[in-house]
């Protein structure tokens, strides 16, 4: 052992500013196995052209294409401009008369793509590599994998050529050894020790054919050899060494932007586990839910931190452990007040309570996405998302308070959304404006491993097929073109309306609206002068309302519905008629101040100037509901 010199590229098409965690992972075990383990990030030599929509759309990789199938650019690219507009002219508003831009950014993608190749080519010598590993997480790595195995053949290198990464998982594997004789092996799943155990093999020239995962040949046939168990063996690898992403990062056409790295504290999904998310197509949902022990997770941050000081470190997980806010969120707090000035990126769930937000922020965890997919309580349960509308807006109220940045967005299309639903998220809006806005209204994808995938016919969803673009780019047909996708078009037929397109437009209308009032700089505060409530509106940098609110059960409702909270239960607490209390949250939300949903209710203005570490409550025996007004 140890006489193989392995190469790990993660191929484009994918963010050029963010490392691979897998290939900078894998190469330590290889390392430490005794191989030579090189690393490429790839995505740093995509040229500049390849941005948003040609890194993240459907087609991008359909740039690669023609340095796999040696096809005709001309007529390809017109063909493939064909296929878009097939796909998506209705859905997405692809308009007649932007053809020729189209026709242009296709074509001299294609003409990147090649510059593309040649420096991957330049950064993986001939010859100096036995193994060479293909780190595929999205179907946009695909072709452009495909194409630079290819350009490794042609140049004469007979290395393992082995493909791995979320890509690859179920169907998916196969079917890219089908397509692509360039693949030698697929490594499926978690790789963390079936990693090693294939290098053992090739090292000693034995049989691999026992590999957990391993897809490969077998004469004319693809076998797929069952998955290990899932395994904590993640946790091996405690700080990764990313000086190498740093070295190409500096060298590249990417210098410039904050650096993010990336840090990996738990896998699967411990709210999947219980509910899977409808949409969701993350594999790793069904697996076990895995956390790092607390001291581990706490000591990455701080190792990662004081070794390369990045601008913000993102947490790959799925969801944040449940069980960090007690455990490891305190030790990041310290840390912080040590003198690490960090921003952490997480998802979490959106029905957190201010408290905890506040402890989030405490921490450092500044930026999170949250999962806020909808504001229609209805469409929530339909996403089997266990939150409500309230919540939703609970969580950004209290985010934007504490100075937490939120990334989010809306998905229309869920299999039982009604017009009615999107025109109750349109007149919502324009009460949110002081808020954090959603990034845009996505149409539903349909992606392997989702609940919507595995079962359509549950949700009401036909027509499961392959978008035309992507025979495009694979330049193949059902059923192979079904297994290599991971995402796939359909229809929901009660959907295909006028009416539920013009409501969909008014939804997206009144989200653009809402973006450009925060940018203009809507707010809405309280805050407190004896037994007033003192409420301050902008709607823009030098725009100012106030309105002195002095009933009593006027503020009685806005404190006690600072957090989400029950009507009837506010009356009770203090005595009040119900009633009374149900009329003046009336007045309240048609000042916009107020937003019900039932008997639920959730004042909305901002209290200014709060302090996140006291609102914490660090050492508060248990969670509760703060003070509305703490000043």
């Amino acid at each position: 052992m140890g006489d193989l010199s392995i190469c790990l590229v993660s191929p484009p098409l994918c963010e050029p500013g963010v490392p691979n965690l897998a290939i900078e992972e894998l190469a330590d075990r290889a390392r430490r196995m005794g191989h030579r383990a090189d690393t490429v990030h790839a995505a740093l030599l995509q040229p500049t052209v390849f941005r948003d929509d040609l890194i993240h759309g459907i087609g991008a990789q359909a740039c690669f294409t023609p340095h796999y199938f040696d096809v005709d650019v001309n007529s390809f690219v017109e063909r493939l401009v064909d296929a878009v507009y097939a796909d998506f002219s209705r859905r997405d508003r692809v308009r007649a008369d932007a053809r020729q831009d189209i026709v242009d950014k296709f074509f001299f993608g294609v003409i990147e793509a090649e510059r593309c190749l040649e420096r991957m080519l330049a950064a993986v010598p001939a010859g100096q590599f036995d193994v060479i590993g293909l780190s595929v997480g999205f179907d946009s790595q695909k072709v452009p994998a495909a194409a630079f195995a290819r350009a490794l053949r042609r140049r004469g290198d007979s290395a393992t050529i082995v493909v791995g990464g979320t890509g690859t998982d179920d169907a998916m594997g196969p079917a890219l050894l089908e397509r692509f004789p360039e693949f030698d092996l697929v490594l499926q799943g978690e790789v963390d020790d079936s990693w090693p155990l294939l290098l053992s093999r090739l090292s000693a020239g034995a049989g691999t054919a026992d590999v957990p995962g391993l897809v490969h040949r077998a004469g004319d046939a693809v076998v797929t050899v069952p998955e290990a168990p899932v395994s904590r063996s993640f946790t091996d690898v405690r700080v990764p060494d990313y000086s190498s992403f740093l070295a190409q990062r500096a060298a590249s056409e990417y210098t410039t932007g904050n650096m993010c790295l990336l840090v990996e504290t738990s896998r699967g999904c411990w709210w999947g586990r219980k509910h899977h998310c409808t949409f969701c197509g993350i594999r790793s949902v069904d697996d076990e839910y895995r956390a790092r022990e607390p001291e581990d997770a706490a000591a990455i941050f701080s190792e990662l931190y004081d070794r390369y000081q990045p601008d913000l470190l993102y947490c790959t997980d799925a969801i944040v452990a449940a069980t960090y806010q007690e455990t490891v969120w305190p030790a990041l707090r310290d840390a912080r007040a040590a003198g690490r000035d960090w921003r952490i990126f997480y998802e979490t769930k959106s029905n957190m309570r201010r408290r905890e937000i506040a402890r989030m922020a405490s921490a450092g965890i500044l930026r999170v996405q949250p999962g806020i997919e909808s504001f229609s309580t209805e469409c929530l349960a339909l996403m089997d998302k266990g939150t409500t509308a309230l919540q939703q807006i609970a969580y950004l109220k209290w985010a934007h308070a504490y100075g937490v940045t939120v990334n989010y967005g809306i998905i229309s299309g869920m299999p039982g959304e009604t017009p009615d639903a999107l025109r109750e998220m349109t007149r919502l809006a324009a009460r949110l404006h002081h808020l954090p806005p959603p990034a845009d209204v996505n149409r539903l994808a349909l992606h392997r491993f989702s609940p919507h995938f595995r079962s359509p016919e549950k949700f009401g969803i036909t027509g499961v097929r392959p978008f035309h673009t992507q025979r495009m780019i694979y330049q193949c047909s059902s059923p192979l073109l079904d297994r290599l996708c991971y995402q796939l078009d359909f229809t929901v037929p009660d959907q295909q309306t006028d009416e539920y397109e013009q409501a969909r437009d008014e939804l997206v209308e009144a989200l653009q609206v809402w973006r450009e009032a925060f940018l203009a700089g809507a707010g809405l505060w309280m805050r407190a002068e004896g037994g007033l409530r003192i409420v301050g509106r902008t709607t823009s940098a030098t725009d100012l309302g106030v309105e002195v609110i002095d009933d009593p059960l006027e503020v009685l409702v806005l404190d006690g519905c600072a957090e989400r909270r029950s009507l009837s239960r506010l009356g009770e607490r203090v005595d009040a008629d119900e009633q009374r209390v149900v009329r003046a949250a009336a007045r309240l939300e048609e000042r916009g101040l107020l937003v019900r949903e039932g008997m639920q209710a959730l004042s909305l203005p901002i209290i200014p100037d709060l302090d996140a570490e006291r609102d914490a409550q660090w050492h508060a025996p248990r969670l509760g509901t703060l003070e509305p007004m703490r000043r």
